[in-house]
């Protein structure tokens, strides 16, 4: 089992299909952790990743818009999962910054590079030059295109006597595939039948699929003739309505094409999609052998006779759902192995398939585990929601409280004498003698008054020099994360306490370089001396009570 300190980082880049499989494969992975997801919607913002992902428990990550803050944090890896299909030149972008910032880019996004010796020198050098001048690597690949039309098929003539043709199908029911702008307007689906589909103009299928064609020629040995076309389209004999809305009678209902790789005059090298927007239309055509919505075949013509069929299901049993989970764990798994190559851009055949290690039997196991991490910080919740209802505290209190005595004082002050005023002192001294600057002062502390769940110490505000930090400056501290209300530092001081709180062998050498970009070392001894006197003075105050019975005029009065 891989330690929790040595964990690479690594940042989801988009929460679509592709991404809540690859939040759920990063989450899963015992040498990553998730540290950070991209989003681009504004409702996302700062909701936490293991709810974006359908997971059913919470994660700890919240969704942040500011990609600079996210790189700038130095991830290791990014799992860039954002479309490229209708923003091809935005996705590129998005994908050098990355890079530039030495993160290694895993992506299906980017078509021409799932083949990158073949792909335009102009889009491949820029690529190749950022990823060395920035230490990380680069591997665009999927499921189709990827692993269903290049590793695959490859595995399986290693299998063959003798090979006659290669075929490789994704036969799919587009009702199910929610991404109703791809689906109509890039696909075609619901558009007039006069009108040809982007994806499928002249070229494109070869722009999109041909890499794959190439890949597997090469692997075999074998030099192409050419690369063709062939595209079928039907329309739909009758209105149909489903997720995505209504697709009219006379418009797109099935599109069928091939990319052939030509060997010696014949299609020896074949990919071929067969998709419908509703089961019902284009019955000569192939469907899934077990009559379901979607899957991906590989059949090897030859002696033997080999097939292979693929029906891969996730989210409640939605076959694209489960189609997108293969490609975005393909991606996820090569991570580890591509930060320890050499800088660069790399293809699927470069990148070999790494097996699962450490999850077998674990996903029953991992979602207990998180379920029950969730409850407890429910029942926290619920217990913090119940103190701060108090006026007065002594129902909660642990302790006897002599009448006419102070809680605080009397237990700080009387009951052990000869370490409570210590104890008090060196509390008292952390505010009177510190040098850290107001906001990261009090972005630790209220951090750590909130895990501790002390209502005294949330209520307070720290003075320094007649000033205080603004109101809401508590709520920026709970999500540190995502926000833009704290600078660097302010950041940087609510991550530690987190982590001294609750992860303190999983500071790491990645966070500690930070650290020291922003803080000297006096300013961190200084910092985890006061984090020690938060920590245990805090939950003193918790546990035994005495936080509900140190009520300010604030609280008193509502």
């Amino acid at each position: 089992m891989t330690s929790q300190d040595s964990r690479r980082a690594t940042v989801v880049w988009g929460t679509g299909n592709m991404g809540r499989a690859a939040i759920r494969a990063v989450a899963a992975h015992p040498e990553l952790k998730l540290v950070d997801v991209i989003v681009q919607n504004p409702d996302k913002v700062g909701k936490d990743a293991g709810d974006l992902a359908d997971l059913g428990y919470q994660l700890g990550v919240a969704a942040s818009s500011d990609v600079a803050a996210v790189l700038q944090r130095s991830p290791a890896a990014v799992v860039y999962t954002a479309s490229g299909d209708i923003r091809p030149d935005d996705a590129l972008v998005d994908i050098r910054r990355a890079l530039a910032a030495g993160a290694t880019v895993v992506t299906p996004s980017i078509y021409p590079l799932y083949d990158p010796r073949n792909a335009p020198a102009e889009l491949l050098h820029p690529l190749q030059q950022t990823a060395v001048s920035g230490e990380a690597s680069l591997l665009v690949t999927g499921i189709d295109p990827g692993w269903g039309n290049d590793i695959l098929p490859v595995i399986m003539t290693g299998l063959a006597s003798t090979i006659d043709q290669i075929r490789c199908q994704e036969i799919f029911d587009y009702s199910t595939y929610d991404q109703p702008d791809a689906v109509r307007y890039l696909v075609g689906f619901g558009q007039p039948m006069d009108e040809v589909p982007p994806m499928v103009a002249p070229t494109v299928p070869t722009m999109v699929w041909g890499g794959q064609i190439r890949m597997i020629a090469r692997a075999l040995g074998v030099t192409l003739d050419e690369v063709r076309e062939t595209v079928d389209r039907v329309p739909l004999e009758q209105t149909v309505t489903n997720a995505m809305g209504t697709f009219e009678a006379g418009t797109q209902g099935g599109l069928r094409f091939e990319v052939q790789g030509i060997v010696g005059g014949k299609p020896l090298i074949i990919i071929e999609h067969i998709t419908r927007i509703d089961a019902g239309v284009a019955p000569d055509w192939p469907s899934p052998p077990d009559g379901g919505a979607g899957a991906h075949k590989v059949v090897l013509e030859g002696r033997p006779r080999i097939e292979v069929n693929i029906e891969a299901t996730d989210e409640g049993g939605n076959r694209a759902a489960g189609g997108n989970a293969t490609a975005a764990a393909r991606l996820v798994n090569a991570i580890p192995w591509l930060l320890d190559a050499a800088p660069g851009v790399y293809d699927a055949f470069d990148v070999p398939l790494s097996p699962a290690v450490g999850r077998l039997g674990l996903t029953k196991t991992i979602q207990a585990q998180h379920q029950h991490q969730h409850q407890h910080q429910h029942q926290h919740q619920q217990l913090q929601q119940q103190i701060q209802e108090q006026q007065v505290g002594a129902d909660l209190m642990i302790i006897d409280i002599p009448a006419g005595k102070h809680p605080v004082m009397y237990v700080w002050g009387e009951m052990v004498p000869g370490i409570g005023p210590a104890a008090a002192n060196f509390s008292q001294k952390v505010y009177e003698d510190t040098t850290l600057g107001l906001r990261e002062f009090e972005a630790a502390r209220l951090r750590m008054a909130q895990i501790n769940g002390c209502v005294f110490c949330q209520d307070w505000r720290t003075e320094m020099d007649g000033q205080e930090v603004e109101d809401g400056f508590d709520q920026a501290v709970i999500n540190w994360r995502s926000t833009t209300d704290l600078d660097s530092r302010a950041k940087l001081a609510a991550e530690y306490s987190e982590r001294y709180a609750l992860d303190h062998h999983g500071l790491d050498p990645e966070f500690w370089l930070r650290m020291k970009a922003h803080y000297s070392d006096a300013e961190i001894v200084e910092l985890s001396m006061c984090l020690g006197a938060w920590l245990a003075f805090g939950r003193l105050n918790h546990v035994l009570g005495l936080d509900a019975a140190c009520v300010l005029p604030a609280q008193s009065d509502s």
